[in-house]
């Protein structure tokens, strides 16, 4: 797990670090869900860094920290595909750089800051 400079973000590349966070219950759950399709889908050949991890916006996060941060993978990053769910409270996105690096990104809407609330409401569920 790492907290990445600028903000309060938090990345999850290993079930060890999703289960040192902690996390909502619902945004657990759906990180918990996500990492295991991750998982699955590249089995033992699973390389964070090659092909990507999830990384948790925290109700500390602006959209200038993520910019600061992620560079171009924030500030010119289109969602590709994602989700709204109204009963968990959780925005997912998929953010893709490059032919297999994948950045998951969770968001709690509780607490979100305004900025990137704005951003996934207009790319997910506005369906921009």
């Amino acid at each position: 797990m790492q907290f990445l400079q600028g903000g309060s973000m938090i990345t999850i590349r290993s079930f060890d670090d999703l289960e040192r966070t902690k996390l909502h219950l619902a945004l657990h759950n759906a990180a918990h869900r996500l990492f295991t399709g991750i998982i699955s889908t590249f089995k033992e050949s699973y390389q964070p860094e090659g092909d990507g991890y999830i990384l948790i916006i925290t109700s500390d996060d602006t959209d200038a920290s993520l910019a600061n941060c992620l560079g171009p993978k924030w500030r010119d990053a289109v969602f590709e595909g994602g989700s709204w769910d109204p009963e968990a409270g959780v925005w997912h996105t998929v953010i893709l750089q490059g032919n297999q690096f994948t950045l998951s990104v969770l968001a709690l809407d509780e607490g979100l800051n305004g900025g990137i609330r704005k951003r996934f409401h207009r790319e997910i569920a506005m369906g921009a």
